[in-house]
């Protein structure tokens, strides 16, 4: 995956939120309208919903966070045009590990490589992050 960095220094750890368009397979269609988003620890081990949280309950929080409310607070900017995230997916884990990857859909906006996606992260660092959206591989 082409990264696209935006690393926050003051959780502690840092933090990746990379973003690309869906692979085309030959005969499939595609989603024109979705957004494959990862967000990974870097220079740090651990389970990222778990990252830096002493309590289950707080896990459980962050966890709803991410399956409940996330798509909330995720917009598309394609050029001077916002779009709300209609809905996002997040991949289910059955081990620990330092990053989650979402399925982002935008309704019937077509995204294209020059848009973005700003997220409202307030998780780590209650900052506005705005991500580049790289190519399908």
């Amino acid at each position: 995956m082409v990264q696209c960095r935006n690393r926050h220094a003051n959780t502690g750890a840092n933090i990746d939120f990379d973003a690309r368009l869906p692979m085309q397979k030959s005969n499939e269609e595609i989603n024109l309208s979705s957004v494959i988003l990862r967000i990974s620890l870097k220079d740090a081990t651990g389970d990222l919903i778990k990252y830096g949280l002493a309590t289950s309950k707080e896990q459980l929080s962050r966890q709803e966070y991410y399956s409940l409310n996330f798509t909330n607070d995720i917009y598309l900017l394609a050029g001077t045009d916002t779009f709300p995230c209609i809905d996002s997916h997040m991949e289910q884990l059955y081990m620990d590990l330092p990053y989650r990857t979402f399925i982002l859909y935008f309704g019937d906006h077509a995204v294209g490589v020059n848009d973005k996606i700003l997220i409202m992260d307030k998780v780590f660092s209650n900052k506005v992050v705005l991500v580049s959206i790289n190519k399908r591989l």
